[in-house]
């Protein structure tokens, strides 16, 4: 059993793009795992980031997983990166 959660009274502000931010910050394209990527070589410019997106307004902050998901990163052979960046992602959103 799924437990009951309230609804919020008003609107509720999700994050923004992080993709994009990432890719404007970093000074440009960091190639097609470009999520995975930041997660290994720029964790504190994804921290920061998300820092960004709550002192804006956001209530809820998505984790930057975009292209680490399992099928993607085992395509690329980094299938046994799958759990440690995401749990990291998951450090960083929290």
């Amino acid at each position: 059993m799924v437990p009951e959660v309230p609804l919020p009274d008003g609107p509720v502000l999700l994050d923004g793009g992080m993709g994009q931010e990432l890719l404007t910050r970093a000074g440009g394209s960091v190639g097609e795992l470009w999520s995975a990527q930041m997660l290994i070589d720029k964790p504190d410019l994804v921290r920061d980031v998300h820092e960004d997106f709550i002192r804006a307004g956001a209530q809820v902050i998505t984790t930057n997983t975009y292209t680490a998901i399992r099928t993607k990163l085992e395509d690329a052979g980094l299938g046994f990166l799958f759990e440690p960046l995401n749990e990291r992602a998951g450090k960083l959103a929290n």
